[in-house]
């Protein structure tokens, strides 16, 4: 009897080591691009218009300088003229549309990704969507641009 309980004291000891090991790789796991495209739309939409609180959260450097160029009124720094902003640009834009989102990985490396984000449809029943470019900074992803989609 003193055998089988050392036995399943063993047991039971081997089982909450491997618990212990395998609890902080599934802690650490990074959320997918298309879940972190997804969660920064839904925060910049439902905040407004304001992008400078986010890019030190959000935005890789190379992309807060693109953001700070159109903020500065150097629109002509981004590669064509829009009417709203490099994340929505389109003046009048739904705050509705944050809980429509519907996000699809096009391409997806272990530091780089471009998602397609829908935001709605048109009255034409197209897609009004963006191609956020990631990239992948720590375990975190950051937006890198954000452009016209392909067609």
């Amino acid at each position: 009897m003193a055998g089988a309980s050392s036995v399943i004291a063993n047991l039971a000891f081997a089982f909450l080591i491997a618990l212990v090991m395998w609890t902080p790789v599934s802690l650490a796991q990074v959320e997918a691009p298309s879940a972190a495209a997804m969660r920064f739309y839904g925060e910049y939409m439902g905040m407004g218009v304001a992008l400078k609180p986010l890019g030190e959260r959000w935005f890789t450097a190379r992309f807060r300088g693109v953001v700070d160029a159109f903020d500065n009124g150097n629109s002509g720094a981004l590669q064509k003229p829009i009417e709203g902003n490099p994340i929505l640009p389109w003046k009048n834009w739904d705050a509705s549309w944050r809980h429509k989102l519907k996000a699809e990985a096009l391409q997806t490396s272990s530091d780089r990704a471009r998602v397609v984000v829908t935001l709605a449809t048109d009255e034409n029943g197209r897609p009004i969507a963006r191609l956020v470019h990631l990239e992948r900074v720590g375990d975190a992803w950051r937006i890198d641009d954000v452009t016209d989609p392909p067609r």
